[in-house]
C-alpha cells in the first residue's frame, strides 16, 4: 500500500504496472503522470480531494482495478509543454476496470488530452459535474463499456462535449442528461429507470441490419407520425435492446424472437399474418424478453399475453391454449382479442385480465 497526503505516485518516464494493492492520498492525485506508461490491471487508486489520476503526458491503459476520487475528478487528462516546448498529450485507454468520482467529473478531458473507452465503467455521482467532460482540443471515443451519471436531478451529463461513438452504454438517471450533443443518428430513450443513448431507426429494414453496422447496445424504433410495419421474422441478439418509445406504434405480423430485450412504451399491434397470428415465439429460439410499459393489442382471434406480475415482463404472446404457454405462479393472462379456446391454469395461481 502507498499512503500520502500529496501525490501518491509520480511517473515521468518508464513503465509502471499496477496489478494489485492500494494507493491512497488525502491531498494530491493518486497517480500523477507527465510521461512514460502506466498499466493498471488491478488494485485501487484513490484520492480524497485530488484526482484519482492526473495524466498530462504519457499513456495510461486500464484493464482492471479502480481509480476514484471523493471530491475531485476520477481522472484529469490533458496536455503539457515539454522541456523542448513541444506539446505532450496525455492519453488514456480504458478496456476494463472502473473510474469514478463521488462529487466531481468521472473523467475531465482538456487541452489536447485523448481518451478512448473500449470497456469498463466510468461513473460520476455528482449533481453538478459530468461523467465525462470534453473541453478545448480534447478528444473522446466510446467504443464499448458503460458511462453513467447516477445523480438525481443533475445539471451535468453522462457525456458533455463532442465525441465519437460506435458502441457501449451511455446513460443518466434523468431525461435530457445523457449527452450535451447527441451524435448524428442517435436519440435519448427510456430504459427502465435510466435514459440511454440509442440508435434511432424508423423502419424494420434498417433495424434488421443495424446490429452488423453498429455495436450499439440500444436501438429505438422511432416514428411518431406513421406506424412501423414488421412483416418479416426478426431476431434481437443477446445483449441488445430494442425500445419502442411513447407515441410510436409497431405493427407486428411475424415472429419476433431472440435472446435480446424489447421494451415497449408505445403500442404494439399484433396482427393476423400468413400463419394466422403474430407472436413472440419462445419455442423456435431462446426466449425474447418483452417488458411492457405501454399498450399491447391484437386482431388475431384467441391471442393472449402472459405477464409476470412482479417484473412486468411479458413471457409469451400467442395462441390461447398453446401447450408452450409458460404457466407459473403470480402471472396474469391478458386477453388481447376474443378468445375461443379453452384456458387451463395448469394448477397455478394466475390472474385473468378480461
Amino acid at each position: 500500500a502507498v499512503t500520502s497526503n500529496t501525490a501518491g505516485i509520480l511517473v515521468s518516464g518508464g513503465t509502471l504496472n499496477m496489478k494489485k494493492g492500494t494507493v491512497t492520498t488525502s491531498g494530491g492525485a493518486g497517480i500523477e503522470m507527465t510521461g512514460g506508461t502506466v498499466e493498471i490491471s488491478g488494485g485501487t487508486v484513490s484520492s480524497g480531494i485530488g484526482q484519482g489520476a492526473s495524466i498530462s503526458g504519457g499513456t495510461l491503459t486500464m484493464t482492471g482495478g479502480t481509480v476514484s476520487s471523493v471530491s475531485g475528478s476520477g481522472m484529469n487528462v490533458y496536455s503539457s509543454a515539454a522541456s523542448d516546448s513541444d506539446t505532450v498529450d496525455g492519453t488514456v485507454i480504458i478496456s476494463g476496470g472502473t473510474v469514478t468520482s463521488a462529487s466531481g467529473y468521472g473523467i475531465y478531458i482538456m487541452s489536447s488530452g485523448k481518451v478512448t473507452v473500449n470497456g469498463g465503467a466510468v461513473t460520476s455521482n455528482s449533481t453538478g459535474y459530468d461523467a465525462i467532460a470534453v473541453t478545448g482540443q480534447g478528444t473522446l471515443a466510446i467504443n464499448g463499456g458503460t458511462v453513467t451519471l447516477t445523480a438525481e436531478k443533475p445539471s451535468g451529463y453522462a457525456v458533455s462535449g463532442p465525441f465519437t461513438y460506435t458502441g457501449g452504454t451511455v446513460q443518466a438517471k434523468t431525461a435530457n442528461n445523457v449527452c450535451s450533443a447527441l451524435p448524428e443518428g442517435y436519440i435519448e430513450a427510456p430504459n427502465g429507470d435510466w435514459y440511454v443513448l440509442s440508435r434511432r431507426v424508423s423502419d424494420v429494414t434498417t433495424l434488421g441490419t443495424v446490429w452488423t453496422e453498429s455495436a450499439s447496445d440500444f436501438v429505438t424504433l422511432y416514428s411518431p407520425e406513421t406506424s412501423i410495419l414488421i412483416n418479416q421474422a426478426l431476431t434481437i441478439p443477446k445483449g441488445k435492446t430494442v425500445i419502442i418509445p411513447a407515441r410510436t406504434t409497431v405493427e407486428l405480423y411475424n415472429v419476433l424472437s431472440g435472446q435480446g430485450t424489447l421494451i415497449n412504451y408505445g403500442k404494439i399491434a399484433f396482427g393476423a399474418g400468413d400463419s394466422g397470428t403474430g407472436s413472440v415465439d419462445l419455442t423456435s429460439q431462446p426466449p425474447l424478453t418483452l417488458v411492457n410499459h405501454g399498450t399491447l393489442t391484437s386482431n388475431a382471434v384467441s391471442t393472449v399475453a402472459v405477464m409476470d406480475n412482479d417484473s412486468q415482463t411479458v413471457t409469451y404472446i400467442g395462441p390461447a391454449g398453446d401447450s408452450n404457454m409458460p404457466w407459473s405462479d403470480n402471472t396474469t393472462i391478458q386477453l388481447m382479442a376474443d378468445c375461443t379456446k379453452q384456458l387451463t391454469s395448469g394448477g397455478q395461481n394466475v390472474t385473468l385480465d378480461l
